[in-house]
């Protein structure tokens, strides 16, 4: 997977991935994500499925926190 990370200065603001080259049919996953306004800016964000499927393949630690935040998303449970 290529991608890059946009973080702004401070240490706690939100980290947006920009994927250059996603291993996942993007026209399926586009035809599931979700679209949101932040301030004036429209964003389109994964779907939790494609976030933990992503992150499955990606296989680093973090990942790994990751997904088992996204499933309790997805379960209601937060």
């Amino acid at each position: 997977m290529v991608a890059f990370a946009l973080r702004p200065p401070q240490a706690d603001g939100p980290t947006v991935d920009i994927l250059i080259d996603p291993p996942i049919d993007i026209e399926k996953a586009l035809g599931k994500a979700l679209t949101r306004d932040l301030g004036f800016t429209r964003v389109v964000l994964a779907s939790i499925e494609d976030m933990i499927l992503l992150k499955e393949m990606a296989g680093r630690e973090q990942d790994k926190a990751d997904i088992a935040h996204l499933r309790r998303l997805q379960n209601g449970a937060i």
